[in-house]
């Protein structure tokens, strides 16, 4: 992370500068920084304070930009996102300091360099992609044009994943349980050749549209049944963490094909 200036008393000015892996005293002579975070004696400065200072800059490029809580801006994003950006704002805030530069403006050229400061303090992969979509997003509110549009910005990103590919896990499938019990019960020998084509395309019907991994999650206590169709509460792979409504109705474009019918006999 970046550091943040002390003090302005003497021409050496103190800086606390936290390393993402040591802490560490450093004398710079800057003079007088318009980032200075005004402290009468570091040493009796609790590192409480310093944080708090820091999420008051933070709190302040947010109202300039327009995203303060209850704005259109704000909206726009889950309020765990913001928690997320707002890390990646404090440590431009610490590393603005260090520079003497303006924490509430940023150029794409202190945005390359920002990237760069990181990746040489040796900061995660995740934390610099992170920093760069956050600072990206946040200040193209107030600009209106995306920091991310610098070519060399993206040639960074890409050295990056280069040389820090991300391993994907391996995903794992559940057996959908609802369609092989319903299929289970199927007296196959008594189907005639229709019968059983009709139900094998209503089941690939479902497999389909509701996607494997979520079938197995059905659950009958999920399902809101109306006249002509059942409302069925899963997980997507766009919102995974909060259930999303999905409507299954019947369909007059095959005649006996009814994947409505179909799930209600599963979810008995």
């Amino acid at each position: 992370m970046a550091g943040i200036n002390l003090g302005t008393e003497s021409q050496q000015n103190e800086y606390l500068v936290e390393n993402h892996s040591v802490e560490y005293r450093n004398i710079n002579g800057l003079g007088s920084s318009i980032q200075a975070i005004e402290l009468p004696n570091a040493l009796r400065q609790s590192r409480s304070s310093i944080d708090q200072a820091i999420q008051n800059r933070v709190d302040m490029i947010l109202q300039q930009v327009g995203a303060t809580k209850g704005s259109f801006f704000y909206a726009s994003l889950e309020e765990s996102t913001w928690t997320t950006y707002k890390t990646a704002l404090a440590s431009w805030v610490k590393y603005a300091a260090i520079y003497n530069y303006d924490f509430l403006n940023i150029s794409n050229e202190q945005y390359r360099a920002f990237l760069e400061h990181l990746y040489k303090d040796k900061a995660s992969p995740s934390f610099i992609m992170l920093a760069r979509t956050a600072l990206a997003t946040v200040f193209s509110m107030k600009t209106g044009q995306a920091l991310s549009d610098d070519a060399r910005v993206s040639r960074q990103i890409k050295g990056l994943q280069k040389k820090f590919p991300q391993q994907k896990p391996d995903r794992k499938y559940h057996e959908p349980e609802p369609l092989f019990q319903f299929w289970e019960c199927q007296n196959i020998s008594s189907l005639v050749e229709e019968s059983l084509v009709i139900r094998l395309a209503t089941m690939l019907v479902l497999f389909n549209s509701i996607r494997f991994r979520e079938m197995y999650e059905i659950k009958k206590e999920q399902t809101i049944s109306s006249e002509d169709s059942d409302s069925i509460y899963i997980r997507t792979k766009i919102q995974s963490t909060r259930l999303t409504e999905v409507i299954i109705c019947h369909t007059t474009s095959r005649m006996g094909v009814s994947p409505l019918t179909t799930l209600r006999e599963c979810l008995k």
